[in-house]
């Protein structure tokens, strides 16, 4: 067995309606065609009626990237589909996400023994991360470090920061009213601003300056809060940026040569 265990949180664009298969074209029951070997497909039941398919890796070839670094590293890695996307069945929502994420951590916790876990989230993944680190806490049963790729302070917040959002107030004063506010009442929060102050376990950011799904400074304010958060006072919070002249962007940083020495 390696020396460590952790799972990856996914993150894709959520859609109304059944599963929905991001990348449509991957046959998520077979793992091996996506150039890893020794990977199994199987699936978890966190609730009666909703099944995640699990398998290091699903998706993405930037994730398929990341997940051969840390496997060359002696990581084993436990990444999924939340309900909603993928093979997964069930309609997605923030609690039901988290929820799925405890199950597999749950799940991994149950057949790790002493080995360390690490639970990793990327942009939208990253609110669910702290959910779960933040419950985890709560309950005492804190994991051995969380990393964060790519984060953000809430969901409004990111909102408001993205691109698309940024052009539309130029020309739409009602913006926040239609777009945002409804977010808001609607209890979709992902508040990895007010759960890193209650997250007591080591935190590592990492962020890309060019990212432009994710602004950069997004992530370095959440990393403020933190780091003057008393939840951290004994553990370590550490933010690494990576210069936008890398291209690193939204889902690169994996590409980084100093990846693997700043994991270790």
């Amino acid at each position: 067995m390696a020396s460590a265990e952790s799972f990856h949180q996914r993150e894709y664009v959520e859609q109304q309606g059944p599963a929905v298969r991001v990348p449509y074209f991957i046959d998520l029951k077979r793992p091996q065609d996506q150039g890893l070997n020794h990977t199994c497909n199987y699936y978890l039941q966190p609730e009666e009626d909703v099944t995640i398919g699990v398998w290091p890796p699903r998706g993405g070839d930037h994730r398929v990237e990341l997940y051969k670094v840390l496997s060359s590293l002696g990581y084993h890695v436990v990444t999924f589909d939340y309900r909603g996307w993928g093979d997964s069945i069930g309609s997605p929502s923030e609690r039901g996400m988290t929820y799925d994420a405890l199950h597999v951590f749950d799940w991994i916790k149950a057949r790790s023994g002493d080995n360390p876990v690490y639970i990793w989230g990327h942009s939208l993944g990253t609110g669910v991360a702290t959910n779960l680190v933040r419950r985890l806490c709560e309950r005492e049963t804190p994991p051995d470090a969380l990393i964060l790729e790519s984060p953000f302070t809430n969901i409004r917040e990111e909102a408001r920061s993205h691109p698309f959002s940024v052009a539309s107030t130029q020309y739409f004063p009602g913006f926040d009213w239609f777009f945002l506010d409804p977010i808001t009442t609607s209890g979709i929060k992902f508040a990895n601003d007010e759960n890193v102050k209650y997250i007591s376990c080591s935190l590592l950011i990492l962020h890309a300056e060019d990212d432009p799904v994710v602004p950069f400074h997004l992530g370095k304010k959440l990393y403020n809060i933190a780091a003057t958060s008393r939840s951290f006072r004994d553990y370590k919070v550490q933010f690494v940026p990576f210069h936008t002249e890398l291209g690193y962007r939204h889902k690169y940083i994996y590409r980084s040569p100093e990846l693997p020495r700043i994991l270790r």
